[in-house]
């Protein structure tokens, strides 16, 4: 300690430096000269101490007393860790305190109401304010607020290292004036892309002889990955099959699956999902267009019995009126005739895709189609969205429910009356973005939307870019034909067609040959092992236990997409490798909810440079509404992430009274890298190498 420094003023205390065990280290600064305070040698941390202002009262004020403008400048600083309800209160107690009448206090009440943040759902108005104000008023006055004229800053200078006996490298500040430290970085921001994990790429071995070729084809053609064509080539499969044909996985059990699959394609902007996607959905909007034009056929013969049956009631009730001499056998007969207009049941068409409907549609169209629906939105996470809208609570019950593809329900609404659906089946399929789904994954795992939906997204891929190579070529016509071919006979199938049970009141099945079987039980007793492991996260094990249905749905689609009785070895041994393959597909995808946010980070560390002041606080980001940062705890992760990866630091300011003692929350706030700084223009004089606290 340097004896000759007699300005207590000027002198600063850093606690809990491991410079050695019985010394301690000082820092201070005369004229502004900075010292720097080794903490150890490698890296080494600067702080530039500045010399101390001492509080100055508002100049407006009399006798030092803070004036109301000044206080409510203050309070709107406050708001951003104390919430604006508390913050009007403390408001009203300090105009209250420094003995300004209760009229004042409202004016200033209304202003602070005007100027600060508010959101559309949650305003905060004038009649809360004075609301305050009254309240406030109520208490007697008590010795006023003053600034205060100590603060601690506390600091994590080196997160990434500690020193020889373990310590983290957080250490204490204490300022007269939070602007008076200044504090460097020791190391450059890394990178804060995640590398994805591997995962297989589609061999044509993994599809059934009928699909192979038309499935690469139309991927060569389009210039994406394969299996953004064959995942929802086998959705719809599934879907065209749907509850014709169940599979019994257990040789004796009357557990039944139905083929019912839900999933999605994941994929950056650009990657070409839609147009191999809309490849893949071509046999089954050709079977969509088969059953319009089916159906208008079948109206047009409704509609002309309609009309002959008007034309002969109409004819009879002229006879009658001109038959007045005829007897009343007769007359009776021609009465008969003209009341005769009850028609059959206009035709419905057959429906096999939906898109935007609503959940009262949705079930007309299932009672109506009671093979099974295809639920086909391009941007899948609009229908999650749709999901959560307000009105619409009930919906995300009915497609859980509809998954399964074995189940029935009713609902009961005053206009519709009670309508019972004896067939719940509908499958599901999507584009999403790596971003959005990130973002539905991590709700899920917050318990928000922890009811299983995402895990029953069992065909969920998410395949690596491929180079770009110009294709133009005629369609494989031959391999086209032969898809058309199946769609055609999936959706004429019957139960005896393939040989399959048929029993009163249960859906018509089949089961594994003996091979297949031994194969399906060995292959179920290794899944319940890895599920009550711990070695997987929850979320994964949940995904994990919709296999139990994923295996035997992707034989029986294999299986009658080439033969027909008993479910062969070949079919499931070739589902266990879809199994595999999805595995590590889905492991890429859950890898974002582990990473905590990596994909928000990137999505905050592309506008820090230059969207956000220097330093700024969590409220700064929420101010701005960005996309996927609008929520604190997605905020929080993303900060978290730059701060671990060196492009922010996070310093906690918490104010001191006379006795040392904490007064109010601490502010948090967050220090840019200065090589992050892209505005030449930055008022900050020290930007250049240090970052101004």
């Amino acid at each position: 300690m340097d004896k000759s420094c007699s300005n207590e003023s000027r002198l600063y205390y850093l606690p809990s430096c491991p410079v050695g065990e019985e010394s301690e280290t000082f820092a201070w600064a005369q004229e502004g000269k900075a010292i720097k305070a080794e903490l150890w040698a490698d890296p080494p941390v600067d702080f530039q101490v500045k010399a101390a202002r001492e509080f100055v009262p508002d100049p407006d004020a009399e006798y030092g007393i803070p004036t109301p403008e000044y206080l409510l400048l203050q309070a709107l600083e406050r708001a951003e860790w104390d919430g604006r309800n508390n913050t009007a209160f403390w408001l009203t107690c300090q105009l209250r305190d420094n003995r300004y009448p209760q009229e004042k206090a409202e004016g200033i009440a209304r202003e602070f109401a005007n100027r600060i943040f508010t959101t559309s759902r949650d305003p905060f108005t004038e009649e809360e304010a004075l609301r305050c104000v009254d309240s406030g008023y109520k208490g007697e006055p008590r010795e006023p607020w003053r600034k205060s004229k100590k603060y601690r800053i506390r600091v994590d200078s080196t997160a990434d290292k500690n020193d020889e006996k373990g310590r983290k490298g957080v250490f204490d500040v204490f300022v007269s004036d939070p602007d008076e430290v200044s504090i460097t970085f020791s190391t450059a921001p890394r990178s804060l892309s995640v590398e994805l994990l591997p995962v297989p790429v589609l061999e044509s071995s993994l599809l059934p002889p009928t699909l192979r070729d038309w499935v690469f084809d139309a991927a060569e053609r389009v210039g994406c990955p394969p299996e953004f064509v064959a995942t929802p080539a086998i959705i719809s499969l599934g879907s065209v099959l749907g509850r014709k044909i169940g599979i019994r996985p257990k040789q004796l059990d009357a557990w039944v699956v139905v083929a019912n699959l839900w999933g999605a394609v994941v994929g950056r902007p650009g990657a070409l999902k839609t147009p191999g996607t809309s490849e893949a959905l071509k046999p089954i909007q050709q079977l969509e267009a088969q059953a319009r034009e089916a159906h208008k056929e079948l109206m047009q013969e409704w509609e002309i019995d309609a009309l002959l049956r008007k034309t002969e009631a109409e004819k009879a009730k002229d006879e009658l009126k001109r038959g007045k001499a005829l007897d009343e056998g007769k007359k009776r007969e021609l009465a008969a005739r003209a009341l005769d207009t009850e028609m059959e049941e206009e035709p419905t068409c057959r429906r096999f895709v939906v898109n935007d409907v609503t959940l009262e549609k949705l079930g007309e169209l299932l009672k109506e189609n009671p093979n099974g629906l295809l639920q086909y939105r391009d941007e899948l996470m609009g229908f999650f969205r749709t999901l959560e809208r307000q009105g619409r609570e009930s919906d995300r019950a009915f497609f859980l429910e509809a998954w399964n593809g074995t189940g029935s329900f009713v609902y009961d609404r005053i206009g519709r009356g009670t309508v019972f659906l004896p067939a719940m089946c509908v499958s599901l399929f999507g584009t999403i973005q790596p971003g959005p789904l990130a973002s539905f994954l991590r709700h899920a795992v917050t318990g928000e939307s922890s009811d299983g939906f995402v895990s029953r997204l069992q065909l969920l891929v998410w395949p690596d870019s491929i180079r770009y190579r110009h294709v133009d070529r005629s369609p494989n016509k031959t391999a086209r034909h032969r898809v058309s071919e199946l769609f055609d006979r999936l959706d004429a199938l019957t139960p005896e067609s393939v040989g399959a049970v048929v029993e009163e009141g249960e859906l018509p099945y089949l089961r594994f040959d003996p091979d297949a079987q031994n194969f399906f039980n060995a292959w179920r007793e290794r899944l319940e092992e890895r599920l009550t492991s711990d070695e997987e996260t929850p979320l994964f094990i949940e995904h994990l236990s919709k296999y139990r249905s994923l295996l035997p749905s992707l034989a029986l689609l294999f299986h009658l997409s080439e033969n027909t009785g008993p479910v062969s070895l070949a079919a499931i041994h070739l589902a266990s490798q879809w199994c595999d393959f999805l595995e590590a597909h889905a492991r890429r995808v859950y890898q974002c909810v582990a990473d905590g946010g990596s994909d928000l980070a990137e999505r905050l560390g592309g506008r820090v440079k230059a969207s956000l002041p220097n330093p700024f606080t969590q409220r700064d980001v929420v101010r701005k509404g960005w996309a996927g940062l609008s929520r604190p705890d997605e905020i929080d992760n993303a900060i978290g992430i730059l701060e671990d990866r060196g492009w922010v630091k996070r310093v906690e300011v918490q104010s001191l009274g006379e006795d040392g003692k904490p007064q109010g929350r601490p502010t948090e706030k967050f220090y840019i890298h200065p090589v992050l700084i892209t505005d030449k223009n930055v008022k900050n004089p020290q930007i250049s190498g240090e970052v101004e606290l």
